[in-house]
C-alpha cells in the first residue's frame, strides 16, 4: 500500500509537491554493525541503497550490493552500556583491525547524492554542504580513511566512553478494559 504524502522546498516549509511512499532510499556510510542481520535484508534489487566503508561484526552482514565492506564475523566489540554516578558509559573493546582501509571516504553532500524525493541534496540547514569531518567528541576524523563508527580511532583494547546525553524511554502498555 503506498500514500502520497507531501515533500517541501529546500529549506523551506512551503509544499513542493506530493509523492507515493514505496521506499528504496537509505544510506549506511562508515558504521558499525553488531550480530543480528546488519545490511542482509536488503534485496539484491534495492534500487536506492548506497552503503560503503562499513564494519561487519559478530555475524552481521552487509548487503548485496555494499561497496568495501570489511567482515570480520568472530570479533565481537562486547558491548555495554553502563550507568555510573557521574554519568553513562558505553563499554566496548575497540580493534585495530577495524581501521583496514575498507574504501571509507567522509561522509559529504557528494558522497550521499541526492534524495530520492524531492531530487534535492542532502545539506546543512544554511545550504552548505555536509562534511562529516569530526566524531562524537568532536575529534577530527582522518579524511584518507576515516574509522567506521562514531569515534575516530579512540585506541584499541577494553574502552570506557563517556556518553554525553543519553535518553531512555520507558515503553508502557495499555491494559485492555
Amino acid at each position: 500500500m503506498t500514500r502520497e504524502t507531501p515533500f517541501h522546498k529546500a529549506h523551506s516549509t512551503q509544499i513542493a509537491g506530493l509523492s507515493k511512499v514505496v521506499g528504496d532510499d537509505e544510506r549506511f556510510y562508515n558504521n558499525l554493525f553488531v550480530g543480528h542481520n546488519g545490511l542482509a535484508g536488503y534485496a539484491k534489487d534495492a534500487v536506492n541503497l548506497q552503503a560503503g566503508g562499513n564494519v561487519f561484526l559478530a555475524g552481521s552482514r552487509p548487503a548485496a550490493n555494499e561497496r568495501s565492506p570489511l567482515l570480520l564475523p568472530g570479533t565481537s566489540p562486547r558491548l555495554e552500556l553502563q550507568e555510573r554516578p557521574d554519568g553513562w558509559y558505553l563499554r566496548m573493546t575497540m580493534d585495530d583491525s577495524w581501521l583496514r582501509d575498507g574504501g571509507r571516504a567522509l561522509v559529504t553532500s557528494d558522497v550521499l547524492g541526492k534524495a530520492k524525493v524531492p531530487d534535492l541534496p542532502y545539506e546543512q540547514p544554511d545550504g552548505a554542504p555536509i562534511r562529516i569531518d569530526t566524531d562524537y567528541f568532536g575529534k577530527q576524523r582522518n579524511a584518507a580513511n576515516p574509522a567506521p563508527g562514531p569515534f575516530e580511532n579512540p585506541g584499541s583494547g577494553p574502552l570506557s566512553l563517556k556518553v554525553k546525553h543519553l535518553i531512555i524511554e520507558k515503553q508502557t502498555t495499555k491494559e485492555s478494559p
